[in-house]
């Protein structure tokens, strides 16, 4: 299983969230002396959720690439790489050599973790 989610599964369930806020029934004043105070607390949450969704909204989705000339990898396992020709490719990198079924590639650009095999409807693989 993942630990991210998709941002629009995080601003639906902030909308959801907003919206629950919004549906609280608050007692009237005449019946709740705390009617103000609820009131504040909950408009105060609606502020903190409307800045959450506004983050996300406005936020540049994240690129799982990271460029080589950052970093490489810290262990020894298969990578999505692209070459500086925009060419894709499953490789390793074998004594400081990008590395493709035997052929070195010199000139990777940026690599990746593979993604999660598909698991299909039944989560078979």
């Amino acid at each position: 299983m993942s630990d991210n989610i998709s941002r629009q599964s995080a601003l639906d369930a902030l909308r959801a969230i907003r919206h629950g806020l919004w549906e609280i029934d608050i007692p009237s004043p005449a019946s709740c002396p705390e009617y103000v105070e609820h009131h504040e607390q909950i408009k105060s949450m609606m502020g903190v959720v409307d800045g959450w969704i506004k983050k996300i909204s406005e936020e540049e989705p994240a690129s799982d690439w990271v460029p080589c000339s950052e970093r490489l990898p810290d262990e020894y396992d298969e990578y999505l790489c692209q070459y500086e020709d925009g060419d894709i490719f499953v490789g390793w990198l074998e004594d400081a050599k990008w590395c493709r079924y035997c052929v070195r590639k010199d000139k990777v650009v940026a690599w990746m973790p593979l993604p999660e095999p598909y698991k299909g409807e039944n989560n078979e693989r």
